[in-house]
């Protein structure tokens, strides 16, 4: 069963209904509902969600959204290492960079995200969302 990190952008695709991508990203949810697939995520990413929902579908109906979707998740500790790998490292931003060694520490097996170009320093596979999902067909 694969273990995938969830970024921020796929969360907001699902809570903002964003209509381009929402689809697949809903279907990444699924796999938590249907535990063919271990999802994960991180404080920093909720703290993002909530940040950037708030301004848009108010903050009580956020908490609620976050409350709703949190069981389909384990959230991952960013440690002191992480965060000095992040701080030392060549990730043009900083935010992606505790994602990644905070997925790293986790042994995820995926990073799930639609910001890939972020990401090209990465040791662990990043798909997006419909990249996953054709893997599994």
């Amino acid at each position: 069963m694969n273990k995938l990190f969830i970024e921020s952008d796929i969360f907001l695709d699902v809570l903002l209904n964003r209509e381009k991508f929402s689809e697949h990203s809903s279907k990444i949810f699924d796999l938590s509902i249907a535990n063919s697939h271990h999802l994960c995520t991180s404080a920093i990413c909720i703290s993002n969600i909530y940040y950037m929902c708030s301004s848009m579908i108010g903050k009580e109906k956020t908490r609620q959204n976050l409350q709703i979707v949190k069981p389909l998740f384990k959230i991952l500790e960013t440690s002191d290492l992480a965060v000095e790998q992040a701080l030392n490292s060549k990730f043009s931003d900083l935010e992606d960079a505790f994602q990644y060694y905070t997925a790293l520490e986790g042994s995820v097996d995926i990073i799930i995200t639609r910001n890939i170009k972020d990401f090209k320093l990465s040791e662990i596979p990043v798909l997006t969302p419909t990249e996953f999902l054709a893997t599994l067909n």
